[in-house]
């Protein structure tokens, strides 16, 4: 049973983590050429405008949830192929950067905080919680699985024979994924290239 306190610091950390991936998914798409991002209203943090109402639902049940992705016509880019990939890989990088903002904020705030307060302490453990939430987002969505920043970049390089087995199977695979994610399988892994990135 998740606590009430750690459920509200997980979605603190986890909605600006995933809108930020989100919305920049969109500005990249924008200043490659793309403005379907923008014409949708997506080019902003308000989570509002970026949740899924069954997103919401899971996000309240059990702190982790999903939205809705960012409409993107590739048609629109000089480069298509590149450009697709510097889109699709700007969500990721943004996050291992506001989780380097938020390591940094939490060392600076190490130093200050010399009391046992528990407002201060509550402030540090979101800061920290923060930063951690964002490199995991970051490592979890570049796995080279469908539905996964990872594969979409990966689907590039693949023989299309590869691509089109994958997409055909894509639902069984996914629930594979889900199955391995929630039950924990993939916990150490994402910790340790977590962690390694935490560290760094």
């Amino acid at each position: 049973m998740i606590s009430i306190p750690y459920l509200i610091c997980s979605i603190l950390s986890f909605v600006p983590a995933i809108v930020c991936h989100e919305a920049c998914h969109g500005f990249a798409a924008y200043k490659l050429g793309d403005p379907t991002a923008k014409y949708n209203g997506r080019l902003t943090m308000n989570p509002l405008a970026h949740m899924d109402k069954y997103g919401i639902v899971v996000l309240f049940l059990c702190g982790l949830g999903f939205i809705k992705p960012i409409p993107i016509n590739s048609r629109n880019f000089r480069n298509p192929r590149r450009d697709m990939i510097l889109t699709i890989l700007a969500g990721p990088v943004m996050g291992l950067l506001v989780g380097m903002l938020g390591v940094a904020l939490y060392r600076v705030g190490l130093l200050f905080v010399t009391s046992a307060a528990s407002v201060s302490k509550l402030w540090l453990i979101l800061e920290y919680m923060f930063a951690e939430t964002n490199v995991r987002l970051a490592v979890l969505m570049l796995l080279p699985l469908p539905f996964f920043d990872g594969y979409q970049i990966l689907s590039f390089f693949l023989p299309p024979k590869w691509v089109y087995f994958i997409e055909q199977n894509s639902m069984m695979i996914s629930l594979v994924v889900l199955v391995l994610l929630v039950s924990g399988a993939l916990s150490v892994p994402l910790d340790a290239i977590s962690t390694l990135f935490m560290k760094l």
